[in-house]
Parts: C-alpha cells; structure tokens; sequence
C-alpha cells in the first residue's frame, strides 16, 4: 500500500508519496531567546503532527510572556 493520503490538493497532484522525516532532520534548535515575543507557537497533535496552537486548540494555551519558550528554525 503507498503511503498516498486520498485527500490531495491541486499543487500537490504530482508530488507522489508522502515522506517521513523526523523533527530534527528539517528544524534546528535555536537556542537564542525569543526577544522579538514571536506569538506563532506549536505544539504537537497525534493526529496532525506539528501545528500552529490557536489552530489546534482554537485559543491561546501558552503562557502570556513566550520570551523563554525555544525557537524552530527551518532550513
């Protein structure tokens, strides 16, 4: 069975199989503060994987000052 989820969207028709990589090989741990107070906090879903917080939860869930949480860095 290929690993081809049923529900595609346009911009992803040809894309083929879906791969699986762990956090660590696409996000490096940026261990400088959040200075900027960057409001764009994740957290983790057993459904959906990585996702944006207000998304998943519908509403804030983390604490008012973020200043200390740990940055993601995509590369």
């Amino acid at each position: 069975m290929k690993n081809i989820p049923k529900l595609r969207f346009p911009e992803f028709v040809d894309s083929g199989e879906w791969e699986e990589k762990k956090l660590g090989e696409i996000f490096e741990r940026v261990t400088r503060k959040n200075k900027e107070n960057n409001k764009n906090v994740l957290t983790i879903s057993a459904q959906q994987g990585l996702i944006n917080q207000e998304e998943y939860f519908n509403k804030s869930v983390s604490s008012k000052d973020v200043t200390n949480y740990y940055l993601l860095q995509i590369w």
